[in-house]
């Protein structure tokens, strides 16, 4: 069953990070990022993966497209 966004709108295409790992790189914490996530500030969404070990890891998924305006973003937000 698909979502009314998907009916009306289309499926969003989404790039998926680890989310330590684009923490590291927007210079902003892993709980800042899914806090932004949660109230919507910005247009991700969050999940579990497993790693090669079979590990959980955290993983966030953002628009595709968007990392740019992110990051414009965390800059702003560091300041």
């Amino acid at each position: 069953m698909s979502s009314f966004w998907e009916r009306t709108n289309g499926t969003v295409e989404r790039e998926e990070y680890l989310l330590d790992a684009l923490s590291d790189q927007l210079q902003i914490s892993m709980q800042t990022l899914v806090r932004w996530a949660d109230r919507h500030l910005i247009d991700a969404e969050l999940d579990w993966s497993l790693n090669d070990d079979n590990e959980e890891i955290r993983v966030i998924r953002l628009r595709t497209g968007k990392l740019d305006e992110i990051r414009t973003f965390a800059s702003e937000y560091r300041q």
